[in-house]
């Protein structure tokens, strides 16, 4: 029975079949495990994503890009919040201190020299907002670099597969016709034989 399955290609199909088989699994396999992997990242950086793109959106609120309303909307909650509210204390006091020592408390300096303080306060609120935003800014960036090389390895798996199959399919077809062409050839050699044999008889 092997040798009339070596000789009509039903060994060749079966070993193809096979091979077929474990380049499919090792394929997806590969392609499972690494877009998994891929995956893990982006969600590890969503946290650093997320509040990135918090602190950029508040930043842009503060610069008034988003019109008064939400400019209006960073500022409250930049006066209500406690640490802010005790730097503004703190900053309004000093200024206190150092113009009522000269009598100048209630002057037009005194004013200047306040509003220029808690201006500069605002700023670097401003600036802390930038800087919390940078990191979240860059991982945005990262998630999308991993999320194109997801979609370059979902299509270098389909085009190998595709070439798999295309070859899988030659193959096969290959060794339907290969009993025929034994055949052929073992009927060629048993003719010339024959005619060897009458040509020397």
């Amino acid at each position: 029975m092997g040798f009339i399955q070596d000789f009509m290609g039903t060994t060749g199909r079966g070993d193809i079949n096979a091979a077929k088989g474990r380049a499919d699994s090792d394929l997806r396999t590969g392609y499972n495990t690494g877009r998994s992997d891929i995956g893990g990242a982006i969600d590890r950086l969503n946290p650093i994503a997320a509040g990135g793109q918090s602190a950029y959106a508040r930043l842009l609120a503060s610069l008034g890009v988003n019109g008064a309303a939400a400019q209006g909307g960073v500022e409250g909650e930049y006066m209500a919040d406690p640490i802010q509210n005790q730097l503004m204390d703190r900053i309004t006091k000093a200024n206190t201190r150092a113009f009522t020592s000269r009598g100048m408390n209630n002057s037009g300096a005194a004013t200047q020299s306040l509003t220029n303080s808690l201006l500069a306060n605002w700023k670097q609120y401003q600036d802390q907002l930038s800087g919390a935003a940078a990191p979240g800014i860059a991982a945005t960036g990262q998630q999308a670099g991993l999320q194109k090389d997801q979609g370059d390895m979902a299509y270098g798996y389909g085009a190998t597969q595709a070439g798999n199959d295309i070859n899988y399919g030659n193959a096969i077809a290959a060794t339907r016709t290969q009993g025929i062409n034994s055949l052929v050839k073992l009927f060629g050699a048993g003719v010339q034989g024959a005619s060897t044999m009458a040509k020397y008889a």
